[in-house]
């Protein structure tokens, strides 16, 4: 289900995500006057950089773990500009790396700009199982490709480290991106999806977590966009994680992805509640998952162990669904 990339190829991959945390550190924070400062939230650590333009603000950096306190300890001195993270994404890229669509790409390095996943957006979606491929160093046999770019916003009920008030503007983002995105409709709404203009297939959808507001879309005014409700999303965007997306041309972004374990385990949920309807979708969620299973079963069982239990945890229907789930990959 998977192979692994060379070792010259994993190591240019740990050396690009942290340069470009380190360069996208220093182009959020370079024209601010502000500082560092850990904080606690919902019993974990997390760093943030704390600036003041009429109102205190808070841009999120990530959790307090060793990479994070090293960025924070050299954000003073001059990191590798762009030009020279060009380069190794080039390299990378060359070494094996796996490339995202230009247009797919653009898309997310648009929606990286205007704050998106600082703000605690999420890519999900093929795109995240993509983005494990160079996360974990290995090329996936299983479906890999998609024409949409999934983007996910947790909602209150999710313990992750948000900015109290983002204030994006990604409706703007996406109608004035090249020839622009066309927004749909869901009655009195704006629709959670927005088609390209000069490709139909070519499609954006914003997904959130489902609570008791129930599963119609749902306004989200800080990013003045409307997301569709999702059943099963708060277990996926909880702990998230960081990864660079490239592009043999040296393009990149810097990106948020669900933790690969739980990615799996909800996978394996979306198989057996996904309509018969979806099944060319079904076959693909059990291949996706199967392939991160057997991928973490050599490398991390602990991780994927952890995963299994929390979503046990939540009762009988999700090990209902997990037992039918583990029936059908055989």
């Amino acid at each position: 289900m998977f192979a692994f990339l060379s070792s010259a190829a994993q190591t240019q991959y740990a050396q690009l995500l942290d340069t470009a945390r380190s360069v996208e550190m220093q182009r959020s924070t370079a024209s601010l006057n502000g500082r560092f400062q850990k904080r606690q939230r919902k019993g974990r650590a997390y760093w943030y950089f704390v600036y003041y333009d009429g109102k205190t603000r808070n841009l999120y950096v990530g959790p307090d773990n060793e990479r994070v306190r090293a960025l924070v300890a050299t954000a003073e001195e001059d990191p590798a500009g762009e030009t020279d993270l060009s380069t190794l994404v080039r390299s990378y890229v060359a070494a094996g790396g796996i490339a995202f669509d230009r247009q797919h790409l653009s898309v997310i390095r648009r929606m990286a700009e205007r704050g998106f996943f600082h703000a605690g957006g999420v890519l999900v979606g093929t795109h995240a199982f993509r983005a494990y491929a160079n996360m974990l160093g290995v090329r996936w046999s299983a479906p890999d490709t998609t024409q949409d770019v999934d983007l996910s916003w947790p909602g209150r009920n999710v313990s992750v480290a948000l900015p109290p008030e983002p204030d994006l503007d990604l409706h703007d983002a996406l109608i004035s991106f090249e020839q622009g995105f066309i927004p749909g409709s869901s009655g009195e709404l704006m629709g959670p999806s927005y088609r390209y203009a000069t490709d139909a297939a070519f499609q954006v959808d914003f997904l959130t977590t489902l609570d008791r507001s129930g599963p119609s879309p749902r306004s989200i005014p800080e990013l003045r966009i409307v997301a569709q409700p999702s059943a099963y999303m708060d277990f996926l965007l909880e702990d998230p994680q960081q990864a660079v997306l490239v592009r043999g041309s040296g393009a990149w972004a810097l990106v948020q992805v669900p933790e690969p374990a739980r990615f799996a385990v909800h996978k394996l949920i979306l198989s057996q509640v996904r309509p018969a309807a979806q099944r060319v979708k079904r076959a693909k969620d059990l291949a996706q998952a199967g392939a991160l299973i057997a991928f973490l079963q050599e490398d991390d069982p602990t991780a994927l162990k952890s995963a299994m239990a929390a979503a046990r945890a939540r009762g009988k229907g999700w090990s209902d669904k997990l037992d039918a789930a583990f029936a059908r990959l055989g």
